[in-house]
């Protein structure tokens, strides 16, 4: 009987020991760097930085129209996002030459 407390004991420290290491990784992730955006940077440059890390996106076209979603490949060229709000099943490319402007969150409150 009092072996059977011990191991019982022992599988509950370890499950508690689990849990705490795993809220402590997720709270290291959540210290990431924030993300910056300058005036240096190029379009592209910004769009690779939102792709690189995971970041969502508000893409301005030129003609108005306004595009968000992450951001799935960005070259010299064009870029691409994956699962835009509002079709989530769909891809949309966009040649860089159309965007106005792109809008990244880069803080929380």
């Amino acid at each position: 009987m009092k072996q059977s407390i011990k191991i019982g004991l022992v599988l509950g420290l370890v499950a508690a020991a689990a849990l705490g290491l795993g809220r402590f990784v997720e709270a290291q992730g959540a210290k990431e760097e924030t993300p910056t955006v300058s005036a240096e940077h190029a379009q592209k440059d910004v769009l690779k930085m939102a792709a690189e890390k995971n970041l969502h996106v508000y893409i301005n076209l030129r003609s108005g129209k306004e595009y968000s979603g992450k951001v799935k490949e960005a070259a010299s060229h064009a870029v691409v996002l994956k699962n835009p709000t509002g079709r989530e099943f769909y891809e949309v490319y966009i040649p860089l030459d159309a965007i106005a402007s792109v809008e990244i969150k880069v803080r929380d409150r």
